[in-house]
């Protein structure tokens, strides 16, 4: 990050990503797993890539350099919590084997992440609806023609575009 540029995390949203992780379904799956066959492919790829895409979200929308879109504190939130939680559902899309399962091959590990985090996201949504409701497109990627109070499109096109460029660099153990 540039500078020393302090943001205060809302307590829901603190709580939100503290319930994620206390999940044991999450937990642990979410730092030894693998993040596909193709890239991040080892024990722990997954949380690697998490991590990775986490660190170029906060470069770009924390950046003090001139861009199209100056973030709002929140917004700012809101992408860094969809960085680190975008593959959170591939800890459930495949086999021991390295296969995908059914449910993976039918709705997409984004779906099977937002059904994995439903009860922290369902507490979530009882103290903060609208960015209940905004993670939730974003995970899903359901931002193209979202006019909510926040620039769900333009979130998610920093952390699509930090997911494609975290992919192509790593394919390999480091």
């Amino acid at each position: 990050m540039d500078g020393a540029v302090r943001v205060v995390i809302p307590s829901a949203l603190r709580r939100f990503v503290h319930d994620v992780f206390s999940l044991r379904s999450v937990f642990l799956p979410f730092w030894t797993a693998k993040a596909g066959s193709k890239h991040h492919a080892w024990p722990g790829g997954l949380a690697g890539h998490s991590l990775e895409v986490t660190h170029s979200v906060v470069d770009v929308m924390a950046s003090r350099i001139k861009r199209p879109v100056n973030f709002t504190n929140l917004e700012y939130e809101l992408g860094v919590i969809t960085a680190l939680l975008h593959d959170v559902g591939k800890t459930v899309s495949y086999t021991d084997e390295g296969y995908c399962t059914e449910r993976a091959l039918v709705l997409g590990h984004e779906l099977l992440g937002v059904e994995l985090i439903r009860k922290p996201m369902d507490t979530l949504r009882v103290a903060r609806p609208h960015l209940a409701d905004a993670l939730n497109a974003l995970l899903l990627s359901r931002t193209r023609f979202s006019n909510g109070r926040y620039r769900l499109e333009a979130i998610r096109q920093v952390v699509s575009k930090a997911d494609r460029e975290s992919a192509k660099r790593n394919t390999k153990p480091r």
